[in-house]
């Protein structure tokens, strides 16, 4: 059975480490979420409640705030015990959502659903959601992201509410932009995305970022299950105990300078990551004066993940030299075995992670156990938990990074709005516990991986003919 635990990583907050071995394809982290939000341009489409597309001329509309669709009365009596009570529906009615921003809007909705759960004087939600969410992280400082949405806070509280009110709304808006995983719409008919709303997850928000992860994630939001909107974190490869868990907040196949201005930018750290740090150095570098790292030469589509954390596209290649044919198939055999264990930059944003869960198939009360175990775990964790293993860790090379990434890159292509192919932007995962299928959490392609590895053989092996000509 998988056990993670809650630690404090150096220079970048709190994280989950392994505290068992994990095998390849096993279920890492399974939640269910705290407040999921619609996004403000959807919410005539996307149910409030399992944030489904409803079906067209099928809405159960809230008359009452005009701001809540529903799939049908169902959904809609789910939601009025919590997602969207009476008082929230209230609040929704005059905080003038359509004349905001659609951003600075859905910023608002989640403040406005928060509100309800740290409310004294509400009754919404239940206990473990209220814990869960005090739980999460926040920054110290304010963000510009913000500063549109607190504007509109202190409108919306009024002048002597704004007083009681002014440092946990900061606090709200804080707490959303770190910890909020979007939720990305199905393809458009061009193969566009968007994101449908945003989820917050407790324990996911824990698991910091890294450009070549340990799990990806996977979620089902259109799915005809129940519970749909609980998301899954599954292992890319195996992962030994005392290993820190990550995931990556944007597309696998993106850039090196790509990378390092989103991280930098949304999360308020540098990545100094191993990969990053191997490929600095790669040639075509960036000649950016703001910083004294370079990045590689070959740039990737900007296919949005699913949640500003997705993985993307691009089939990566070996050089075809000698070194090349064996170096890929080395690495390939080592990397279940490599751990990515580093410090993050001291301008980490801490925890710098976003939309994650709760805990699934479980009672209030079962989960309210689960949490307080969680932070006495915390507590009672060392600094330097995720760095027990160090001295064994020995930093990928080149060939590892282009192996990891065409093992774990879809290579599928989708149609994009300029009737070109675009890069489907997804990771692949193997399905079961060391399962030879891959299936990739944003498309849903699959494939075999004993049939990736033998075109590849024969790849390195025509390239070493050539060569030998």
């Amino acid at each position: 059975m998988v056990r993670i635990e809650t630690v404090d990583i150096p220079g970048s907050g709190r994280g989950l480490v392994s505290a068992t071995p994990i095998a390849a394809g096993e279920l890492v982290l399974r939640e269910s979420p705290v407040i999921l939000t619609v996004t403000q341009t959807l919410h005539r489409t996307v149910c409030a409640y399992c944030l489904r597309y409803i079906a067209e001329g099928t809405a159960v509309e809230c008359t009452g705030c005009k701001q809540a669709s529903f799939c049908n009365e169902r959904c809609q009596q789910r939601a009025s015990r919590q997602a969207h009570n009476a008082t929230i529906c209230h609040s929704m009615a005059k905080a003038g959502l359509d004349n905001l921003d659609p951003e600075t809007a859905d910023q608002a909705r989640f403040i406005i659903q928060a509100q309800d759960l740290i409310d004294p004087e509400h009754q919404g939600g239940a206990l473990w959601r209220k814990k869960a969410l005090a739980l999460l992280q926040s920054a110290d400082e304010d963000h510009a992201d913000t500063a549109e949405v607190l504007k509109w806070a202190e409108t919306y509280f009024g002048a002597e509410k704004w007083q009681k009110w002014k440092v946990a709304a900061r606090k709200l808006a804080s707490q959303d932009r770190i910890n909020s995983y979007g939720i990305m719409a199905p393809p458009g008919p061009h193969g566009e995305r968007r994101i449908r709303g945003s989820g917050v997850y407790p324990m996911s928000s824990l698991l910091n970022h890294d450009c070549m992860p340990n799990v990806a994630r996977y979620d089902y939001f259109d799915g005809p299950q129940e519970d749909n909107t609980i998301v899954e974190f599954r292992a890319l490869h195996d992962i030994p105990a005392d290993t820190q868990i990550t995931q990556s907040y944007f597309p696998l196949s993106w850039s090196f300078d790509d990378r390092q201005q989103r991280c930098k930018q949304q999360y308020g750290f540098t990545c100094i990551c191993d990969r990053c740090q191997v490929e600095q150095h790669w040639q075509g570098a960036s000649d950016d004066e703001s910083s004294d790292t370079a990045g590689p030469s070959a740039a990737s589509d900007h296919a949005e993940g699913s949640d500003q954390r997705q993985t993307g596209a691009e089939e990566h290649q070996a050089r075809p030299d000698d070194e090349a044919e064996t170096e890929p198939a080395r690495a390939l055999q080592q990397g279940a075995k490599i751990s990515h264990q580093q410090e993050r930059a001291k301008d980490t944003n801490e925890g710098g992670s976003q939309r994650r869960e709760g805990q699934h198939g479980k009672s209030d009360e079962g989960v309210d156990r689960d949490l307080d175990e969680q932070q006495r775990m915390h507590e009672a964790s060392h600094a330097d938990s995720a760095e027990d293993s160090a001295e064994e860790y020995e930093v990928p090379d080149e060939a590892y990074i282009m192996a990891y990434l065409g093992r774990h890159v879809c290579p599928q292509e989708l149609p994009a709005a300029n009737e070109e192919q675009e890069a489907c932007g997804g990771t692949m995962t193997p399905v079961g516990v060391h399962g030879d299928t891959y299936a990739c959490n944003m498309c849903g392609f699959e494939r075999l991986e004993s049939e990736r590895l033998a075109e590849l053989e024969k790849m390195y092996q025509a390239v070493a003919q050539q060569v030998q000509q």
